[in-house]
């Protein structure tokens, strides 16, 4: 009989220990260890990034997207935008709900300057008048048009990549008469138009292109010649006084 309750004994405990332990697992336990919930999923949100312009280049952490609209966990990213002849634009944004970045690069300017052979000349670029000969612009190509008063208008093509100085020479816009006057007149007085000249303003006397009336008084007589003097043109006339005698007929 002693032998009998012991078998019974051994039976029932077998059948408890597997009655518990399918209770355990029923309840989602882990045998030999803790039980635990599966992680929480990342929440995900969309970025939506609006570039000017439209064609830049778009980084997040320092991968290339093509899209605009990107699906990103929630988190800290990094955002940055080139585009050729632009200022790279760098951000750091908190992605916590969907968002709408609107981008707008800043053109490159490069310092320009206008060099000329006379001073304070008036410089346009693509028509619209500079503060100065000293300016900024964005990378491009440009028609500078270079002006001051007696000179000839100067127009030129720049394309700008940096900063840089142009180098210009302006053409007076006058030609150069001179008058040669023998030594041995003194009694003589000389004009153009109705500007007088004594014998020390003769050389180089500067004129508008245009057509013009020289008048020589010697003495009393008086003889006249008309010229013509273009821009930059140097022009020398020597008067030679000739005398005309009228007869009359019986």
């Amino acid at each position: 009989m002693v032998n009998k309750n012991f078998k019974l004994i051994i039976s029932l405990t077998v059948l408890m220990m597997f009655m518990s332990t399918a209770v355990f697992a029923q309840r989602g336990g882990v045998l030999g260890g803790s039980s635990s919930n599966s992680a929480s999923k990342t929440e995900q949100h969309t970025l939506r990034v609006n570039l000017d312009p439209s064609d830049a280049d778009l980084f997040i952490n320092g991968d290339r997207y093509s899209s605009r609209r990107i699906q990103l966990d929630e988190g800290r990213y990094s955002v940055r935008v080139t585009a050729a002849g632009y200022q790279d634009y760098n951000a750091q944004i908190n992605l916590n709900r969907d968002q709408t970045l609107n981008i707008n690069l800043q053109p490159i300017q490069y310092s320009i300057r206008i060099n000329a052979n006379v001073p304070d000349p008036v410089v346009f670029v693509n028509n619209t008048r500079q503060n100065g000969s000293r300016f900024s612009l964005s990378p491009g190509n440009y028609v500078i048009r270079v002006e001051a008063p007696g000179f000839q208008v100067l127009t030129r093509r720049i394309n700008v990549t940096g900063n840089r100085v142009f180098n210009v020479s302006l053409v007076p816009d006058t030609g150069f008469v001179s008058i040669d006057v023998p030594d041995s007149l003194r009694d003589f007085r000389v004009s153009i138009g109705d500007v007088s000249y004594n014998r020390n303003q003769l050389e180089n006397i500067a004129l508008s292109p245009g057509s013009y009336v020289l008048r020589m008084d010697i003495g009393g007589l008086v003889g006249t010649v008309q010229f013509d003097i273009a821009s930059d043109e140097r022009l020398e006339i020597e008067p030679i006084m000739t005398f005309q005698f009228d007869s009359e007929e019986d």
